[in-house]
């Protein structure tokens, strides 16, 4: 693989870890807001 091949494949990468972050971020504000509103 050629450099700029790798790097593509490292910001695939870290694109769906962030991705996957954000769902469980809010999975867990949607947890937790309720609770603050009632």
């Amino acid at each position: 693989l050629s450099a700029p091949a790798i790097d593509q494949l490292q910001i695939a990468r870290i694109k769906k870890r962030k991705l996957r972050l954000k769902d469980e971020i809010s999975q867990l504000e949607d947890l937790l807001i309720p609770d603050i509103i009632a």
